[in-house]
């Protein structure tokens, strides 16, 4: 009966954890999306001010 208990306890937390450490995988995952996002953003806008350097050297 005590082992039992024990032992379904036990698996109750082991769940827990599990779901915890992937909550924590998900949202790091997604910060990093983001960020790779951001950067993507942020090399097309470099982009675009470099051929808008130049267009206005051009004209």
């Amino acid at each position: 009966m005590l082992k039992d208990l024990l032992l379904f306890l036990l698996m109750m937390a082991g769940g827990a954890y599990g779901l915890w450490v992937m909550h924590g995988v998900d949202g790091f995952m997604k910060r990093r999306r983001e960020e790779k996002d951001g950067t993507v953003r942020n090399m097309y806008a470099y982009i675009g001010r470099i051929k808008e350097a130049q267009e206005k050297k051009a004209a």
